[in-house]
């Protein structure tokens, strides 16, 4: 393994500890998201232009789904 994948690795279990330590949620399920809400806090996102007009891709409604389910 290269030098620079195991600082990578190394940085991301400290940032995991740290995370767990002081309890911060690991994702949007832990937050008391339920599933069935991404579809409509993806379309909400998309009505918030600034969010979308930022990214350097353009975004429609299933992008954002699928953010947030990777975050779910």
């Amino acid at each position: 393994t290269p030098p620079s994948s195991n600082r990578r690795q190394r940085q991301m279990c400290i940032r995991d500890s740290l995370k767990a330590e002081i309890g911060i949620p690991a994702n949007m399920r832990e937050l008391g998201v339920e599933e069935q809400e991404l579809r409509s806090l993806a379309e909400a996102t998309a009505q918030v232009s600034r969010l979308v007009a930022m990214n350097p891709r353009p975004m429609d409604v299933d992008d954002l789904e699928g953010i947030l389910r990777a975050a779910w």
